[in-house]
């Protein structure tokens, strides 16, 4: 901890003092402190430091900090609000735009797409967090969540329960496209989507049914998208590592459901497994390997979707 390193460095005017018995500091032995650190405050990433490492290490000695600052800080670690100045970023040299989640859970993620071990290191051009979607900012209409994640490619959603401060959410490597009724609507005429006819297994890779009744070649959404690398998840209340879970896809076929204008649907993992509709949610596991709440409904306080890349 910088504080107590600059202490043992430079503090002789303080020989004598032990960091670890601040009860026989007095007013002037903090002011001396102050003094000798000032100039080093502005450099410590106080809002990369975790709630534990904070109250053992800068809460004793929170009398050299200034108001304003330490008034920020204490705003971060109970409602995980930054400020909007004067704020470093993390060394790694990666900053996640959400007020969910922070790094280590986005480094968490990152090696869940890309199946590594916990302890194996990701390199940094491979955690990309483009956020394309905030509940509170853009509205929790069911078109405005559709829009704004519709042809965006891999996407990671995010969820903060209002019940419990739990987050969930999952990850759709394929990304969602919306359609409404009319799938003759830039579909019917359009035989170059690169979505390739399969003439085994009479559908395409993003299952697009082929109906040889048909003269015409017409493009059906089956409302279905195929793929093994797509997973829900929960990182609890955010502290505990161990209580991180990950649930995979079992059944690829039905991996994700694509919505459409007719449905009050508008994120569909499974056929049930995490499904949002605007402030409200659900989880009832069928085609991943596991529950990942111990309640079947809950309510949204905050919601994120993420370009990953």
């Amino acid at each position: 901890m910088i504080i107590r390193y600059m202490y043992t460095a430079q503090a002789s005017e303080l020989e004598g003092k032990n960091t670890t018995n601040l009860n026989r500091w007095n007013k002037k032995d903090f002011s001396i402190l102050s003094n000798i650190l000032n100039p080093y405050i502005r450099h410590i990433r106080f809002f990369n430091i975790s709630s534990k490492d904070f109250h053992n290490s800068i809460w004793p000695f929170k009398s050299i900090l200034s108001k304003t600052l330490f008034e920020d800080i204490i705003s971060f670690h109970l409602t995980n609000t930054q400020p909007k100045e004067n704020i470093l970023p993390p060394r790694c040299g990666k900053i996640i735009d959400s007020t969910i989640i922070k790094l280590k859970h986005a480094v968490v993620l990152a090696k869940w797409i890309r199946r590594k071990d916990a302890n194996e290191r990701i390199s940094k051009n491979k955690c990309n967090f483009n956020l394309i979607y905030r509940g509170s900012r853009d509205g929790f209409d069911l078109n405005t969540i559709r829009s704004k994640c519709n042809g965006q490619g891999a996407c990671i959603l995010v969820i903060k329960i209002r019940e419990n401060g739990a987050i969930i959410g999952g990850y759709n490597p394929l990304g969602w496209i919306h359609y409404n009724n009319d799938v003759n609507n830039g579909l019917n005429n359009n035989v170059n989507n690169n979505y390739n006819y399969n003439a085994n297994t009479t559908s395409f890779n993003r299952n697009y049914n082929y109906n040889a009744n048909i003269a015409s070649f017409f493009v059906i959404p089956s409302n279905r998208s195929n793929t093994t690398e797509s997973f829900i998840f929960s990182l609890g209340d955010e502290k505990d590592e161990k209580k991180f879970k990950i649930s995979r896809v079992t059944d690829r076929r039905y991996a994700i459901y694509e919505s459409n204008c007719c449905t009050n649907i508008a994120l569909n993992f499974g056929n049930g497994d995490l499904v949002i509709n605007g402030t409200n949610g659900s989880c009832n596991q069928n085609y991943y390997e596991s529950n990942i709440l111990d309640t079947n409904y809950f309510s949204i306080e905050e919601m994120e979707i993420f370009s990953f890349y």
